[in-house]
């Protein structure tokens, strides 16, 4: 169960994980080797999570950070000039591109990334 949470239930992800998961299962599949399987995807995907940020200008990276931080209020002026994401037109302008582009999506409770691997690695670039 815990490797389907680890990467949100994503089916592709489920896949690649259990695959790594297994090969560098002996015996036990226990917490380290999932977390070596979690490095394993990132490395493979690496390529195309540089070329996705290289592409994208750098209010929506910001707008990227903003949201993996947690904001809910992407238009409120404190967030805006933290995260220096423009005008609130500038901002969704930036969602809907962002969102066409696949990498985040609006729910209920805020905008959230769709991948979450892919979340996992930007925190660790761009969020530390």
């Amino acid at each position: 169960m815990e490797l389907v949470q680890t990467v949100n239930l994503h089916s592709w992800y489920v896949q690649q994980l259990a695959h790594f998961t297994w090969n560098l299962t002996e015996k036990i599949a226990a917490k380290d080797i999932l977390q070596s399987a979690i490095g394993q995807i990132v490395n493979t995907n690496l390529p195309l999570f540089q070329n996705e940020c290289e592409a994208l200008t750098a209010s929506q990276l910001n707008l990227l950070l903003a949201i993996v931080k947690g904001e809910q209020s992407l238009t409120a002026s404190a967030v805006m000039n933290k995260y220096g994401l423009g005008t609130p037109q500038n901002v969704s302008k930036n969602k809907l591109r962002l969102q066409k582009r696949d990498l985040i999506d609006k729910t209920p409770e805020g905008f959230v990334f769709l991948d979450p691997v892919f979340e996992r690695w930007f925190i660790s670039e761009y969020a530390h």
